[in-house]
């Protein structure tokens, strides 16, 4: 199984999210719960919009999700 790494850090007015090892996986939120459910939309819109021979390696097939949250 693959393991997408997330990294969510806190600015000024939001928490925001990237994937250290996945191009292309961005999120936002109020709160790190929603900048995790923003990750989540955004691997689903990938799926949904893009051709599969677009998507990320690391999304096709099986993959869990690890986040860091960086203070």
């Amino acid at each position: 199984m693959k393991k997408i790494i997330i990294v969510i850090e806190r600015s000024e007015d939001l928490f925001d999210a990237y994937s250290d090892n996945c191009d292309g996986i961005y999120g936002a939120g109020n709160s790190s719960e929603e900048c995790k459910k923003d990750i989540e939309l955004s691997i689903a819109q990938i799926k949904e919009k893009l051709p599969m021979e677009r998507w990320p390696e690391e999304i096709k097939g099986e993959y869990e999700l690890e986040y860091i949250i960086k203070q």
